[in-house]
């Protein structure tokens, strides 16, 4: 969320209002303007301040506009006082202070001025050491979020769910967010959301998420069209629709989400609620890989190495590869590993580097990579020829489904004994806790 922009319009002074009446001009109602700045008026010191800031009256001159700002805000004025913590906020005019922004900021905020508020509440969140202050931000949020401002409501309800784990927190957030999506946040909407979607404070509701959700994405939210496509893909409180679902999908991809341009991707690669054409997946899916994305990355490396809607190319397929394992996407790490194996797309052939990539990958559950490290420690390539680490990890691949590994594993059981099968079935289940504690890749 940005902070509160400063120099705002600010009413005309009686003088001005008076002169004007006059018709004596505009040069003499600058002339009178700059007069009553020099003998102290705090409101002509603002309007100076605002023509040197916004070049309106006045050559545009920000540290001018500093100084006339300055003499306003001695002077206590609220809107004055917010404008000088905004410049040394931004550095406009002035060393950028961040604990003179905060000084100035809480003067006008004590004032009421809303926006001194909100980006008084903004740097105690945001601030690293010792102007961080959850409790501060917290207040002047709150103070800004009763006095209407949407941004604080957001800001406020986003705190509550980031920093806060108890329940109380959650529904906090849940009321702020409320305020806001009712003034018609997106933002707010989509966070809503999440909320009903994943039960935090309130009974799970998918269908109530899915309502948040469509408002957001009804506005242009491209996270809330990616997540309301994903909705109608899995039948999550919508019926499925893999039609509806590719519409939102394509929506937020046009925005540039890569998460939706792999997803639209995806639909497209196996024609899911569209015809199938290899040809667009894959340019949606170099425009994420071109982001960075890792799945995108690993999908079209896939194509590359596969010639699916492509010419072969196992050089891009090793490059794509490579950017995605680095990233520490299993599929890419796998693919990488066979390349190495090969020796296709320029490497040299490299058993334990193949090693090294398919181990990766098996850590994280990849089951072709855990056959692929089985085969390694069976044939003794890349690492010592290991047939109780062989079968732990023949096993693990044939429990996801791996009918090659069920049939390896069978192979080996004939010719280990008693004692080296238990040693392999214990070393897997040693393997399975790693990777559950490690998690999804």
């Amino acid at each position: 969320m940005k902070r509160v922009s400063g120099a705002l319009a600010v009413s005309a002074s009686i003088f001005l209002a008076t002169l004007a009446a006059l018709d004596r001009g505009a040069a003499a109602a600058d002339l009178y303007e700059r007069m009553a700045a020099e003998q102290g008026d705090p409101r002509a010191q603002r309007r100076m301040g605002d023509m040197y800031y916004n070049g309106r009256g006045a050559t545009r001159d920000r540290a001018r506009a500093f100084e006339w700002f300055l003499r306003a805000a001695q002077q206590g004025d609220a809107v004055a006082q917010f404008q000088i913590g905004y410049m040394y906020d931004t550095g406009e005019g002035v060393a950028p202070s961040p604990a003179q922004a905060v000084e100035w900021y809480r003067k006008a905020a004590e004032q009421g001025k809303t926006e001194a508020q909100f980006n008084l509440g903004l740097i105690r969140h945001r601030a690293q050491g010792a102007l961080r202050d959850r409790a501060e931000a917290v207040r002047w949020y709150r103070e800004a979020g009763e006095r209407g401002s949407v941004e604080a409501r957001i800001n406020l309800g986003i705190l509550y769910v980031a920093d806060g784990g108890a329940a109380k927190d959650h529904v906090e957030a849940l009321g702020w967010f409320r305020m806001a999506a009712g003034r018609g946040s997106a933002i707010a909407q989509f966070n809503l959301g999440v909320i009903y979607d994943q039960g935090r404070g309130v009974a799970e509701d998918d269908a109530e998420a899915v309502e948040w959700y469509r408002l957001a994405a009804l506005q242009g939210d491209a996270k809330a069209q990616f997540v309301l496509g994903t909705k109608y893909e899995n039948g999550e409180g919508v019926p499925r629709d893999d039609a509806e679902a590719v519409k939102w999908l394509r929506k937020a991809a046009r925005q540039g989400l890569a998460r939706a341009q792999v997803g639209l991707g995806f639909k497209l690669d196996r024609g899911g609620g569209v015809a199938e054409n290899d040809s667009e997946a894959l340019t949606w899916y170099r425009l994420a890989a071109e982001r960075g994305n890792p799945q995108a990355q690993f999908n079209l490396a896939s194509m590359y190495d596969g010639g699916e809607g492509v010419v072969v190319d196992d050089f891009e397929a090793v490059r794509l590869y490579r950017a995605a394992a680095g990233q520490g996407h299993a599929g890419a790490q796998n693919g990488l590993g066979i390349m190495f194996q090969t020796g296709k797309g320029g490497l040299p052939r490299d058993d334990r580097e193949a090693v090294k990539w398919y181990r990766a990958a098996a850590e994280q559950g990849e089951a072709p990579a855990q056959f692929n490290l089985a085969a390694m420690y069976d044939s003794g390539r890349g690492v010592p020829e290991d047939d109780v680490r062989a079968f732990a990890w023949y096993d693990l691949a044939a429990a996801q489904g791996n009918r090659e590994a069920v049939r390896r594993r069978a192979a080996l059981r004939q010719r280990l004994g008693a004692a080296d099968i238990a040693r392999a079935q214990q070393l897997a289940t040693v393997l399975v806790r790693k990777i559950l504690a490690l998690g999804p890749g």
